[in-house]
């Protein structure tokens, strides 16, 4: 897919990038529509069912993959980045539906950033941790640190600022580069002490929330994200490359139904017994769709 006429004009290192960018001001502008109290108020269910909804389907997915004969960390490792679901693709289909403010879309973010965190556990874990700090314990500490500070000084100063920023004449013109600077630097410092990008996006979105002129933001916002965001399904489209498949073509495809059967099952099913309403649930299990932002990263390592 790369070697097309639009991998020449473009490097797919740079669409990539832009790939990246997009993701996180996807995850700002939704920190800017949702309230972080609302999202932290669905935090054990969330947390809980991201456990299950990545421990299940990697189990059968394990096993099937050692039945073709893949050695175990092998199948371990593809088990689980294939189980991990994709932010942006479900994140676009609840909100083009106008779904994304109610019960259904505070769930899918909760969960999207519980996996976010349980996968840069995993990539720390194999090597990847994007600059994270010392072992596990200290990890946790600095993560702790950085979400303390971001909602110590964030609460004082970030709606203050923008609302002050929102009043000026020229504020057409400084509150986009504002916003997307304010999105891209939090999680830029997070992600150098061990916070998924996601995670740092999503706060900073929270806290700008807090100021008076959110609905004004969130206009501003809306089509910058739009743009970049189209840049990710591009970069996913770059890194397909069908005919390198060859004679494991039909083992891919197999494994790929069976993923995008059981997976949502699992999850409607498990948000179900856990008293969420019949039609949360079904509309959860198709949203949360397998093979996500950091699916390809973990199979690169």
């Amino acid at each position: 897919a790369g070697s097309g006429l639009l991998g020449r004009v473009m490097p797919t290192e740079i669409i990539s990038l832009l790939g990246d960018i997009g993701i996180v001001l996807l995850l700002f502008y939704l920190g800017l529509e949702l309230s972080w109290r609302k999202v932290a108020a669905v935090a054990g269910l969330s947390l809980a069912l991201a456990l299950i909804s990545i421990v299940l389907p990697g189990l059968i997915l394990y096993n099937l993959l050692l039945v073709t004969g893949a050695p175990g960390g092998h199948a371990a490792l593809t088990a689980f980045a294939l189980s991990i679901n994709s932010t942006a693709l479900g994140v676009q289909a609840l909100e083009g539906r106008g779904l994304m403010q109610g019960r259904l879309g505070l769930l899918l973010v909760g969960i999207s950033l519980c996996v976010d965190v349980v996968v840069i556990g995993a990539l720390a874990t194999v090597g990847f941790d994007g600059g994270a700090h010392g072992g596990a314990g200290e990890r946790l500490l600095w993560f702790l640190g950085f979400v303390a500070a971001c909602a110590t000084l964030g609460v004082f100063l970030m709606p203050r600022f923008f609302e002050y920023i929102h009043a000026r004449a020229n504020s057409r013109l400084l509150l986009p580069i504002l916003l997307i600077a304010t999105g891209l630097g939090v999680a830029w410092a997070g992600h150098h002490v061990g916070v998924p990008e996601s995670v740092g996006a999503f706060l900073a979105g929270s806290l700008v929330a807090e100021a008076r002129c959110r609905r004004e933001l969130e206009g501003y916002l809306h089509p910058v994200k739009e743009l970049f965001i189209a840049f990710f399904f591009l970069a996913i489209g770059f890194q397909i490359t069908p005919g390198a498949l060859g004679a494991a073509l039909p083992w891919a495809l197999g494994l790929g139904l069976l993923i995008l059967l059981t997976r949502p099952a699992i999850v409607s099913g498990a948000t179900w017994l856990m008293n969420e309403e019949g039609t949360v649930s079904l509309a959860l299990g198709a949203a949360l769709l397998p093979v996500g932002e950091f699916s390809f990263l973990l199979l690169k390592t």
